[in-house]
């Protein structure tokens, strides 16, 4: 069709909006505008897993004027907030409120993190423990070679600790004391200049947590499978590996695909009488914990 773009989409805007079903299962939940500033409220049906309206912002009154022009609805689905609370009780008071999912995890979590906060050398115990157990164990069989029992579970990676700084030990101490003295979380992190999850963090802790560096997923755990298969095969040669993954697509370092298999080749090298090097777990914060 030689038309232009422009005259298609002035055409599609002429053309009348379609009637929208009212759904039996309504979700509700905000969307940014401009984030951070302007909010506005996003309807979806949650059977069809279709957007259906939006609305110009997150009050009680717009939603529960929403909801009487479109009676029907039987349950609605909501975050944490009170104001979709009041607007669908107003709006639809014979339907029944549940809480999404995404905040019933986002609840867990949240609760999980701040009792692991305050248990930060359990967890570490902890980390230390899952990394003994996730070394291979060694099968022996007396008409054959030793075979490997290869873990259901990747192997953990080990990093070193870096040092803490001092200066995070003194913004902690100074966290506390104005803590102590009756000051919000919110103006300690004003007054300080650091974010509130940060002093949070620091008001539930009851020691300074560890600082832990970003960690990214190595790419060499998406070829785990098939290094445990050729493994088990009885290639344990590091760099043929190395070369194997490579004409399958991987691009990562030949260091990498040791580190992955540093487990394995421990437990080779204690079968076979040397000493392997001692077995370091990756440290944990409470976030990633939880």
């Amino acid at each position: 069709m030689p038309v232009s773009a422009s005259t298609l989409l002035r055409l599609m805007r002429r053309m009348p909006e379609p009637e929208p079903v009212t759904p039996r299962v309504l979700g509700v939940d905000r969307f940014a505008l401009r984030k951070g500033q302007t909010y506005g409220t996003i309807l979806v049906d949650l059977e069809r897993r279709q957007p259906i309206d939006l609305l110009p912002d997150r009050t009680a009154e717009t939603l529960a004027a929403w909801l009487r022009e479109h009676p029907g609805v039987e349950i609605i689905s909501r975050d944490r907030a009170s104001a979709y609370a009041d607007g669908a009780a107003q709006g639809a008071p014979e339907a029944t409120q549940v809480a999404d999912r995404f905040h019933l995890l986002a609840n867990l979590r949240e609760a999980l993190q701040r009792l692991l906060e305050r248990q930060t050398k359990e967890l570490q115990a902890a980390a230390v423990e899952v990394a003994a157990q996730s070394t291979p164990a060694v099968t022996t069989d007396k008409t054959g070679p030793a075979e490997l029992a290869l873990p259901v579970q990747p192997a953990l990676i080990v990093e070193a600790e870096s040092p803490r700084p001092s200066r995070r030990q003194a913004v902690f101490a100074e966290v506390k004391a104005l803590r102590e003295q009756g000051v919000s979380q919110r103006k300690i992190a004003t007054r300080l200049h650091i974010h509130r999850q940060t002093v949070r963090r620091y008001v539930y802790a009851h020691e300074l947590p560890k600082h832990m560096p970003p960690k990214t997923v190595s790419e060499v755990q998406n070829h785990r499978a098939y290094l445990l298969q050729r493994w088990a095969e009885g290639c344990h040669n590091v760099k043929v590996l190395w070369n194997e993954l490579k004409e399958r697509g991987y691009t990562g370092s030949y260091s990498s695909v040791w580190r992955a298999l540093a487990p394995l080749i421990r437990t080779e090298a204690a079968h076979s009488g040397s000493q392997p090097p001692e077995l370091t777990a990756q440290s944990l914060s409470p976030r990633q914990a939880a």
